[in-house]
């Protein structure tokens, strides 16, 4: 459904006027909310086949997780009418079909298979989010996935990780009651079965300060354009980092209170807010993209004293969010889109897959030295078209 998406208005009516549009839907497949075209057509989620092919490009960039748009069991749809809920199952489904592929292409039993790709749901805001319902949120995913293998744990504490968005939305004295950073309460989940590290969203200074107060194990800047927020501005990654370990150990992880960067290889969502243009950040030939790696690559190497013993995690903003263009998913070559930069080769205008080859070398630098080499089992020849659809073929 995202692909008509609507062109959304602004919250001044004013601003709002100066754009006929506005209201009206996108038609695809010729007209797509996205300011580039996936070389998979205007696809379902839905599809297994899909969801196979997105699997296996995470485990051929390196992708240790999967971090999955959720919106609770009750949240009801998003603003576009997808119920996330109801594709759960779904998207299960396909993974574990995945799992039971990879096993069998490497002959391991697969209840003995430890599989390359995780998940981590990402816990969206929704009409009526308190903090009883992220509760009951917290406690269907731990009880009903507690027992796969996919469900990505902490690597120490092996407690399940959780990414909240808008968490700021929710008191930090209510999170408090959950989190219990310094005392049990009849609602605490430390030390229960459904104990988790969790992640806030940072907007700024003090909502980082807040997310530490309420009991968050660290949070995350989340928003691929570079100085949209002040977590955001990549600039101030070290301060944000300085001052996240600050905040003392999360009870989570027994680590330092983490900052997580984001970075993200662009940003347009003015085909769906066509007034938002301030926020466009453009790929620049993929030097944006270098930039914000680079960014996030001097808080791993130059790391302040108080953040020894972090588990160094970045997280990359999008996959495939394709209304924001901030995807790496490839793109294909069409009239009136935007392309990827070329790989050089005569006759070729745009390397569909640039930007899932970019992803690889700069999550390959992340690692490490023998990162690279543990993970090339898992590489897919990807310029061999192999398993890629045509790219007018609607799924």
């Amino acid at each position: 459904k995202h692909w008509n998406h609507r062109v959304l208005p602004h919250w001044q009516q004013e601003v709002t006027d100066l754009y006929r549009h506005v209201g009206t839907n996108h038609t695809p497949p010729a007209d797509i909310h996205a300011p580039f075209y996936p070389l998979l057509g205007p696809y379902s989620s839905r599809d297994a086949n899909l969801l196979s092919q997105h699997m296996d490009w995470l485990v051929g960039i390196g992708a240790d997780a999967l971090v999955l748009s959720w919106h609770g069991i009750h949240g009801g749809a998003d603003g576009e009418g997808v119920r996330t809920h109801r594709n759960l199952n779904h998207f299960v489904r396909a993974l574990e079909r995945k799992i039971e592929e990879w096993a069998a292409r490497k002959r391991v039993p697969v209840g003995d298979f430890d599989p390359p790709l995780k998940v981590i749901f990402h816990m969206e805001p929704y009409r009526g989010r308190n903090i009883t319902s992220v509760q009951y949120d917290m406690q269907f995913i731990v009880r009903t996935f507690n027992d796969t293998r996919w469900l990505y744990r902490d690597p120490i504490t092996r407690l399940p990780w959780f990414y909240l968005y808008d968490s700021y939305h929710i008191k930090p004295a209510l999170w408090q009651q959950v989190l219990c950073p310094e005392a049990d309460g009849p609602g605490c989940v430390r030390g229960s079965d459904i104990d988790g590290v969790f992640m806030g969203l940072c907007l700024d200074g003090s909502s980082l300060i807040d997310a530490a107060r309420a009991g968050f194990d660290g949070c995350y800047s989340y928003f691929a354009s570079d100085g949209f927020t002040p977590a955001s501005t990549t600039s101030r990654w070290p301060w944000f980092q300085q001052e996240a370990c600050s905040q003392g150990r999360g009870m989570g992880t027994k680590r330092p209170f983490q900052f997580i960067p984001c970075v993200g290889p662009g940003y347009d969502d003015t085909k769906i807010r066509p007034w938002n243009k301030a926020t466009t950040r453009q790929r620049k030939n993929g030097a944006y993209f270098a930039q914000m790696w680079d960014a996030a690559q001097l808080l791993q190497e130059e790391p302040p004293l108080d953040c020894k013993g972090q588990l160094p995690v970045a997280g990359l903003t999008s996959f495939n969010e394709w209304g924001e263009g901030s995807q790496i998913e490839p793109a294909v070559e069409r009239e009136g889109y935007h392309t990827y930069p070329s790989d050089e080769r005569p006759g070729r205008k745009g390397d569909p897959y640039f930007f899932l080859k970019a992803s690889r070398e700069y999550i390959d630098r992340w690692k490490g030295p023998g990162g690279e080499a543990a993970r090339r089992e898992w590489r897919e020849e990807w310029d061999d078209g192999k398993g890629v659809r045509p790219p007018d073929q609607e799924l």
